[in-house]
């Protein structure tokens, strides 16, 4: 479908066959095992408004972070739903290896106090890390959505 906003209208395309096959290959980015050690992580989600703008916390906290992980017992404690974009981790040292799941979700508006109506966004980034659990590895875990850990 194809909006004719001009117009006011929806126009159905045909599409060649080829357009709409689906391929054999599914396209997926692959991140190699961040290496954490086991027991207790700090999950840092890093977030910047854009330029311009400022957190809006009119309603009360700009950010919603979400963790899970697979498998589930990879997480002692930590998972769940909250508005601290940082959070304390608890892996199982008897889990080797799995993937942490992050939803950061965060809103912000123009921070021009003059502008009676401001744009607002909400920015989100979803993640799927996987970690190896050593001795050696990092007790943080910093996630930035597009962007740098400063």
């Amino acid at each position: 479908m194809v909006v004719e906003s001009a117009r006011h209208r929806l126009t159905r395309l045909r599409l060649p066959e080829e357009a709409v096959t689906v391929p054999d290959v599914a396209h997926r980015t692959r991140r190699e095992a961040t290496e954490v050690a086991p027991g207790r992580l700090r999950l840092d989600v890093i977030f910047q408004a854009p330029p311009g703008q400022k957190p809006d916390t009119r309603y009360g906290p700009s950010t919603r972070l979400l963790v899970s992980s697979t498998p589930p017992e990879l997480l002692r404690s930590g998972e769940g739903a909250g508005t601290d974009p940082s959070r304390a981790l608890e892996l199982d040292p008897a889990v080797p290896e799995g993937v942490l799941h992050v939803s950061a979700m965060a809103a912000s508006c123009d921070d021009d106090p003059s502008n009676e109506y401001p744009a607002c966004h909400v920015h989100q980034q979803d993640w799927g890390v996987p970690v190896r659990l050593t001795e050696a590895g990092s007790d943080r875990l910093p996630l930035v959505p597009a962007g740098m850990d400063a």
